[in-house]
């Protein structure tokens, strides 16, 4: 409403170019107006009404202030003033403002400034009681002089002096950025926006969590409740405990950037390290715990001064108090369980770990037991060093229980086995049995009772003696030795392999030396069975003819009737001619793709004259 404004001089007043401009700038709300005064009255003229030139504005109103004291005319009912006091009516100010104006001022205001002001001042000077004396701020010919606002705003000033902080920086008026008289909830900062402000400007640059926050969470309200302000300035914020509590009290240092940043308050925004500062170094396991792990207290402060650094003081005894409380012992911080221990039971037991026991996990000893609890809650003492405390009798009571008798820890069986059979056993290893594994003999793992007799491991050459194997049909047909003679009187047990030549010798001692001749004669005729048989069969599969499922059996039957020997010789040639008619038998049902049922008998005969020829040569 003040743009249309326009006032000055009068056009033909004597005081045009004396000290007074024609014109005067002020600012009203968000514009600025030009004031021109509506007539003049000039100290030297005789008359004071020879002295007013110039007309006025329409709805104006003068002002005269004469000595402190306030007179008002409506310009239409103007009249020729009269006044003994000339010099203070030259110093008298005539302002122009609208007649609206006055309606909104306080009641508590002088009457003159009730219709001068255009508005009632903001809460922040409203409270203070000097204020409503205009001349606290106004001057009579020079507007607001910042002199004015700096005899209250002492910080301000001391700031300006310095040239130091935001206002410090600033140039011009303080009317150009504050402005009163809009009204009681109006800002006094001209289109300020918080948000916008930059704080790099302050002597207080906002960095990392402190740009994030509302400015009113720093800037708090300073004043009573019923006269709230916001104070932006003169901060005491040279300490974080300006602002903040200090949640560790009597703990540590107050300097809280030791520890802190404005990155964050906590967590990995922590500058705070234990290896740099602090006595307790932190090493392996514990630089992956969190803080709250060791420095446990009430909320919000915690505790940050740890009494003791012994493992007790943080750990719980896992182990019930059956190990010492030097944990360092067997623990370090690289781990606290496993390979990270660096327990050795050979330096810190009594039982030493050897071969095998050295590549057992610590449960497979110290069983935690059922459910599987941690180890640590295992059993660490009285725990019995004899085989018989950690391993079940897998002889099942046939043996002692002193295990090392046969056993040694880098193996528990084989090669590894301690046992000595002529020492530790009545019955001594000869040379055929030396060679022999324990499981030939122990089937089943039966170990007592067993009987020495040699038909009680070698019942099935027993049973070709007696010709009733099985493979005559049900027809027995025993040796001529069969129930006359012991193993032992034909078989060396001393000689280490049997061979025909000694079995000679055995035929020679008993009978003559006919007798002798007699064995090699059946023994040719026996090997001469063997390789046609093992011919015929080859040929067969290297004649191309599908074989039925049967034809899987001959393998095996051949080393049944091999194992025949020299035990029966009346059944040895009988077997093998059985074999050798079966396997030419299953031979002829099957033909390949390039031959007929002829072709197939073809093959056959010549692959049993090859076979014969090939055991003539042999």
């Amino acid at each position: 409403m003040f743009r249309d404004l326009s006032c000055g001089y009068p056009t033909a007043c004597c005081w045009r170019g004396s000290s007074m401009p024609r014109c005067s700038r002020l600012r009203f709300s968000r514009y600025w107006v030009t004031c021109t005064w509506l007539f003049c009255i000039d100290p030297r003229a005789p008359r004071f009404g020879q002295s007013f030139m110039g007309t006025s504005t329409e709805n104006g109103l003068i002002i005269i202030i004469l000595d402190g004291q306030e007179q008002w005319k409506n310009l239409a009912q103007m009249k020729i003033l009269n006044h003994k006091n000339l010099a203070a009516v030259a110093r008298a100010i005539m302002l122009v403002v609208p007649l609206v104006l006055g309606t909104e001022a306080k009641a508590d205001l002088p009457s003159f400034a009730r219709f001068l002001s255009p508005g009632q001042l903001t809460k922040s000077h409203a409270h203070e009681k000097k204020l409503t004396d205009c001349y606290a701020c106004h001057t009579l010919t020079r507007g607001i002089d910042d002199s004015r606002c700096l005899d209250c705003h002492k910080d301000v000033k001391e700031r300006l002096s310095r040239r130091d902080g935001y206002h410090g920086k600033l140039q011009g008026s303080c009317t150009e950025c504050h402005t009163d008289h809009k009204g009681l909830e109006s800002d006094i900062i001209n289109d300020f926006d918080p948000q916008a402000f930059n704080h790099r400007l302050s002597n207080y640059p906002l960095t990392g969590k402190h740009a994030e926050i509302h400015c009113d969470k720093c800037h708090a309200k300073q004043h009573p409740h019923d006269e709230p302000h916001i104070h932006y300035i003169g901060l005491k914020a040279t300490k974080c405990t300006s602002c903040h509590k200090n949640p560790h009290p009597q703990a540590i240092s107050i300097d809280c950037e030791k520890c802190h940043s404005t990155d964050g308050w906590s967590g990995p925004a922590l500058k705070y390290t234990h290896s740099r500062d602090s006595q307790y170094k932190l090493l392996g396991k514990h630089q992956e715990a969190s803080c709250e792990k060791c420095h446990r207290g009430p909320e919000p402060a915690t505790q940050f001064i740890v009494p003791n650094t012994a493992c007790v003081d943080c750990h719980a005894d896992k182990h019930n108090d059956q190990l010492s409380k030097s944990c360092e012992k067997c623990h370090d911080e690289t781990g606290w369980t496993g390979r990270s221990t660096n327990y050795s039971h050979a330096l810190d037991s009594n039982y030493k770990l050897v071969g095998k026991h050295q590549e057992l996990s610590c449960d497979k000893c110290h069983k935690p037991g059922e459910p599987i609890a941690k180890l640590a809650a295992a059993k660490f003492k009285d725990i019995g060093t004899d085989c018989i405390n950690c391993h079940t009798d897998e002889h099942q009571g046939q043996l002692s229980t002193q295990c090392r008798n046969c056993h040694g820890e880098f193996g528990w069986k084989g090669a590894f086995l301690t046992f000595n059979h002529d020492e530790q056993s009545n019955f001594k290893l000869d040379a055929i049995h030396n060679s022999v594994g324990c499981a030939d003999c122990h089937e089943h793992e039966t170990y007592k009772p067993l009987k020495a007799a040699c038909v009680d491991c070698h019942a099935e050459y027993a049973e070709i003696m007696a010709g009733s194997s099985g493979m005559t049909a049900g027809k027995a047909l025993p040796d001529p030795h069969w129930k006359r003679i012991r193993c032992d009187q034909c078989h060396d047990s001393r000689e280490e392999g049997q061979r025909i030549v000694s079995y000679q010798d055995r035929c020679v001692q008993c009978h003559n030396p006919r007798y002798g001749l007699l064995l090699l004669d059946w023994m040719k005729a026996w090997f001469d069975s063997r390789v046609e048989t093992h011919a015929l069969f080859q040929q067969i599969q290297e004649q191309g003819l599908t074989m039925p499922a049967e034809f899987q059996q001959f393998p095996e039957r051949i080393k049944q009737v091999e194992k025949i020997g020299a035990h029966n010789f009346l059944l040895a040639p009988l077997e093998w001619k059985a074999l050798k008619d079966d396997l030419e038998r299953e031979a002829s049902k099957s033909l390949t793709s390039k031959a007929n049922n002829s072709d197939a008998r073809q093959l056959l005969e010549t692959a049993s004259e090859n076979s014969a020829a090939e055991g003539s040569k042999k």
